[in-house]
């Protein structure tokens, strides 16, 4: 079973908008701590949004992780960040049971509201027990809070141009 840790290292930017994720995930990356890409599913009570159920506020996420002991590590103040703008009654992510979820084959395409609809129906299913689901190998483009934008499936060279490019900000932004 997946567990959850807070990443050790703070990013070296001090950024706090969409996509800290990246420099924080490039931070804590070692030799047997590897950098994975997904979707970060979270378990809203409703409160504020009137949706009860798994929620998304991240269209694509990184994170850090030791395969061989399945223990994730992410940044939960940047977590903690977004569920306070999104509006989520949620659990605090040291709190979380998580579930890891292999993402490579599914294939849901459209738009980026209707994506995640599709597959908030799925966990709130299958995952009733889980507080937050890291699905890896599956992300998309887009923001899926916002109705109608088209859903662009990320693979890993996408992912590897986005760390390209946060790198080249680090190198010369220090």
């Amino acid at each position: 079973m997946a567990t959850l840790q807070q990443q050790p290292k703070k990013s070296p930017i001090n950024f706090t908008g969409g996509g800290n994720c990246i420099y924080s995930a490039l931070a804590n990356e070692t030799d047997t701590i590897d950098i994975q890409y997904g979707m970060l599913w979270i378990k809203d009570g409703g409160k504020y949004s009137g949706k009860k159920g798994f929620d998304s506020s991240f269209s694509f996420h990184l994170w850090n992780i030791n395969k061989e002991t399945e223990t994730i590590y992410d940044n939960f103040d940047n977590i903690e960040r977004s569920l306070q703008h999104c509006d989520f009654d949620a659990k605090h992510p040291s709190q979380w049971k998580v579930k890891l979820v292999d993402g490579t084959n599914f294939t849901k395409s459209g738009p980026c509201n209707k994506v995640a609809d599709d597959y908030r129906k799925m966990f709130d299913k299958i995952y009733k027990a889980y507080d937050a689901i890291y699905v890896y190998n599956f992300a998309f483009d887009c923001n899926p809070m916002i109705p109608g934008l088209y859903t662009k499936k990320l693979s890993w060279d996408d992912i590897d141009y986005k760390i390209e490019e946060a790198e080249y900000f680090i190198k010369n932004n220090q």
